[in-house]
């Protein structure tokens, strides 16, 4: 019997890699080479976020309401008409939708924001919130203020 062959889709690089090739790009063309081949494109939060709920049959509403954020504020994210919200509006929607802090660090990077970073308090007891199921962003800041840190503002 003859074995079909497959083919394999081409591995992806570690980031951790791409790193240190990145710093040997020395000219417009090499930058233009390596974004050819490896560069991604942001997506808005909005389609991201919009891309989400769906997949997970979420309540628009609900998470809306998680959230914290107010009505005008929240339409504005999810529809696109607010081109640059602020990071603690992304992390309310992406805490409130559920998102695990993998999901919701790749969300933020993936739109060009700082994902939670390890090293610092307030990041590290989001991720504690999240970790442990929370998704009311009221809950949250509770946590944050007690711990004497800033709130998320929503």
């Amino acid at each position: 019997m003859i074995k079909e062959k497959t083919s394999n889709p081409p591995k992806e690089e570690s980031t951790t890699h791409l790193e240190q090739v990145l710093k040997s790009v020395d000219s417009i063309k090499a930058a233009r080479d390596m974004a050819a081949e490896h560069g991604k494109e942001q997506r808005p939060f909005s389609a991201l976020f919009n891309d989400y709920l769906a997949g997970h049959g979420l309540d628009a509403a609900e998470v809306y309401r998680l959230s914290g954020i107010n009505q005008n504020s929240v339409y504005g994210i999810v529809n696109g008409r607010t081109k640059h919200p602020g990071r603690d509006k992304l992390l309310a929607l992406c805490i409130a939708s559920g998102m695990s802090t993998d999901e919701l660090n790749r969300t933020l990077r993936s739109c060009g924001v700082n994902a939670l970073y390890p090293k610092n308090r307030r990041d590290i007891i989001i991720a504690g919130c999240i970790n442990s199921g929370m998704r009311d962003v009221v809950k949250i800041n509770i946590a944050l203020d007690e711990e004497g840190l800033e709130p998320l503002d929503v």
